[in-house]
């Protein structure tokens, strides 16, 4: 037979009691074991607020050093003066031009030139046969050239068609084309007009003359242009020979 026990109020309220207290008990010490890591952690960072790291202190300990010595500036030397040329005299007597090239060891001024045929015979550079008959492919009567020349002007003491003495000259040339080895293609002379650009020694001259090409090629002889060859000749025959022609010529220094 099983004899059951009712429980009691008072043993209920003292089971009850016992549990809130167990409850407690934890808690309390909990919080105490968190209160003091709070602690502990509090004294770290007051510890940290007031310590200096030791790298720290090295740095401050060492000496500071004294500031450097401020540069010496040096004045710069005054620029070197340029020399300058004098002005030139507008009727100081002229000189040759200084624009110089050289041939044969000789110092010419350079210049454009424009030579026009006046020879008997054409300046033929090419020809052919076409059907027996001579037909000129190339004729070089004007030429476009660049020459050396030399000149001399004389300024006269008087004005001309509105301007002052000394800034316009008139005088010989004599001008010449190089070939190889110190050989003269070409030479020509005549009259020159020289116009100072300013009072310096630029100018605007204009020469006029003759001139004479030693080897001038031209058809042989017996042959003829639009002709046929002389009986029993195959072929177009040249020669060289000289010819004269007029020269206008144009240099750019008084």
């Amino acid at each position: 037979m099983l004899a059951l026990v009712a429980a009691t109020p008072e043993r209920a309220a003292a089971q009850t009691r016992t549990s809130d207290h167990i409850a407690n008990e934890w808690r309390n010490a909990k919080r105490a074991e968190l209160q003091k890591q709070r602690d502990a952690l509090d004294q770290q960072i007051d510890a940290l607020d007031t310590s200096v790291p030791s790298d720290v202190e090295q740095t401050m300990a060492a000496p500071i050093p004294a500031p450097a010595p401020a540069a010496r500036v040096v004045a710069a030397a005054p620029a070197a003066k340029k020399d300058v040329a004098p002005p030139v005299d507008p009727g100081a007597p002229p000189g040759n031009d200084e624009d110089l090239g050289k041939f044969a060891g000789l110092k010419f001024g350079v210049g454009i030139s424009f030579t026009l045929d006046s020879g008997d015979n054409d300046r033929v550079t090419e020809a052919s046969l076409v059907n027996g008959v001579v037909r000129v492919d190339d004729e070089d009567n004007g030429r476009a050239r660049i020459m050396l020349e030399s000149h001399y002007f004389f300024t006269p003491d008087w004005q001309w068609t509105g301007l002052q003495k000394g800034v316009w000259g008139v005088g010989p040339f004599v001008s010449l084309q190089p070939g190889t080895d110190n050989i003269i293609e070409a030479i020509g002379m005549g009259l020159m007009f020289g116009f100072r650009r300013s009072s310096g020694k630029e100018s605007f001259n204009l020469g006029f003359g003759m001139i004479a090409d030693p080897n001038t090629r031209v058809l042989g002889d017996g042959v003829f242009a639009d002709r046929p060859l002389p009986n029993g000749e195959t072929e177009v025959r040249f020669k060289e020979e000289m010819q004269r022609g007029f020269l206008i010529l144009s240099s750019f220094s008084f």
